[in-house]
């Protein structure tokens, strides 16, 4: 199983970076994070973990639904894996000045200052002991990255040790034909 899951994302990954955009289909990024969130719930309950979700921006991106829900899942599930039990994990969705802005919030572990640079390399894990506990390989912050980028956005993460981790995504908001 964690081989199939490995092959997926591997190829998941070089589908994003090789592959031309399709920028005729675009997606309300909160009704992904909305629906990833829905689906993510027994986990955080399981986990003991409060999770809030706040998307109130209804514009849209360039992007298709199935790679908004990778991304926010991706995102949400990092959040949730490193949160002790009563946490917080919160997702955010805005717009402003043509921009949307999807931020993930926890109080979890946190990244070490030294890591930050690396986190969206491939197969890089912080911490490599927690591989098998948490079933990572290391690609779902590149996915991301690939995912955020084929659309034209950026994507940044900020974290401290013992405090938690920040990780905000922004992206134009799609022109509408």
């Amino acid at each position: 199983e964690r081989m199939e899951d490995l092959a997926s994302r591997m190829l998941a990954l070089a589908r994003l970076e090789e592959a031309p955009a399709e920028q005729s289909e675009s997606t309300e990024l909160q009704a992904a994070v909305q629906t990833v969130a829905e689906r993510l719930r027994p986990l955080a309950a399981r986990k003991q973990v409060v999770l809030q979700v706040s998307a109130e921006a209804t514009a849209k991106v360039a992007m298709q639904t199935d790679d908004a829900e990778v991304l926010c899942s991706n995102l949400l599930m990092n959040a949730l894996q490193h949160s002790a039990p009563d946490g917080h994990v919160s997702a955010t969705v805005q717009t402003r000045d043509g921009v949307i802005e999807l931020r993930v919030v926890d109080e979890g572990e946190g990244i070490p200052e030294a890591a930050l640079p690396h986190v969206f390399e491939r197969f890089y894990r912080a911490d490599r002991s927690r591989s098998r506990n948490s079933g990572g390989a290391g690609l779902g912050l590149s996915i991301c990255k690939a995912i955020v980028e084929r659309s034209n956005g950026a994507i940044h993460i900020q974290s401290a040790v013992g405090k938690g981790t920040q990780v905000w995504v922004t992206l134009p908001v799609a022109r509408t034909p």
